[in-house]
């Protein structure tokens, strides 16, 4: 018995292991910080956009809608997966780089604006059937993704900073502890995956309720 619990709570300690990506940190905490700054500020430049502004971001919007409605669920999966693909790779390459750790929120902080605005230009513009719209179409998938590039700019993060103590052996502004490669690929193909799961539920919320939004 005291053997099965002990491969228990080793089980669960490698699984925390690998998962821990969501672990309690400064550097998850200050990514959230970015991300949520990229949202409020998106839906602030929505609610603060001149007629000119809004009028091209309605022909882009009514397009794309145009678009979904008449194209296969295989496209719209597609199209979703290669929007949110851009996202995980810049984070992925970043964190190869010894000053990546300085870029990685940003793109993070991009990811926010484009949830804010989006969300903040249906619900203003169209009322009760965008919000539904944003709600029923958009937010499971857009959670996921940014989720998804949430936890990658962490890692990349933490690998641009072993880089960094590779690249300047005699600068101690961080702690110089070995990141396993094979680990930071292992979590790039976990978020992938994020990634991926986020793109079907966009095709899958279009398919059943795409019907239901005229604009």
């Amino acid at each position: 018995m005291k053997g099965m619990v002990f491969v228990s709570k080793l089980k669960g300690k490698k699984r925390r292991n690998f998962f821990g990506i969501t672990g309690k940190s400064q550097i998850f905490y200050l990514l959230s910080f970015f991300l949520l700054c990229g949202v409020v500020f998106g839906a602030i430049c929505a609610g603060d956009a001149d007629s000119k502004t809004m009028k091209s971001v309605n022909f882009l919007f009514y397009r794309n809608i145009e678009k979904i409605s008449c194209q296969p669920l295989l496209e719209t999966f597609v199209m979703s997966l290669s929007s949110s693909f851009v996202f995980i790779m810049l984070e992925f390459l970043f964190g190869f780089s010894a000053w990546g750790s300085l870029v990685a929120p940003l793109i993070l902080t991009f990811k926010g604006f484009s949830i804010g605005f989006s969300a903040s230009y249906l619900c203003l513009y169209h009322g009760l059937k965008g919000a539904g719209f944003y709600i029923l179409m958009l937010l499971p998938s857009c959670f996921l993704c940014a989720f998804s590039v949430l936890l990658l700019a962490r890692e990349a993060i933490r690998f641009s900073f072993f880089i960094f103590s590779q690249v300047f052996p005699k600068i101690r502004v961080i702690p110089r502890k070995d990141y396993v490669v094979k680990l930071y690929f292992l979590r790039t193909g976990f978020c992938f995956i994020l990634v991926t799961i986020a793109a079907f539920l966009e095709a899958l919320s279009n398919f059943l309720f795409g019907g239901f939004f005229k604009f």
